[in-house]
């Protein structure tokens, strides 16, 4: 029997023989367990570093949709809605860093 690898999948898979039989669960798949790289009291802290960078990537792309569309919408519209655009952009990442507290 070849071996599969179910990644995430299934944890493990039994195969139950039918009632009646004599035989005993088998055994088929097993999925190893992660080792956890880096020290436990450095893992909640690259949480918050991973989630404050997710954070600016949200700030970034949507002050960059907010910029174009104001661009196309008026001529030099970015910069009269760069206080807009910059507020509510700086809301939605405030969001997404909130998760990291919480």
């Amino acid at each position: 029997m070849e071996s599969v690898d179910l990644g995430r999948l299934a944890r493990r898979v039994t195969v139950v023989p039918a009632k009646g039989t004599d035989a005993s669960p088998v055994l088929i798949y097993e999925r190893k367990g992660k080792k956890k790289k880096g020290t436990f009291l450095f893992r909640r802290m690259d949480k918050m570093v991973r989630r404050a960078m997710a954070a600016e990537r949200t700030y970034a792309d949507d002050y960059l949709r907010r910029h174009e569309k104001s661009n196309r919408k008026k001529k030099d519209g970015w910069i009269r809605d760069g206080f807009y655009n910059n507020m509510r952009a700086g809301r939605k990442a405030m969001k997404e860093i909130s998760k990291a507290l919480f």
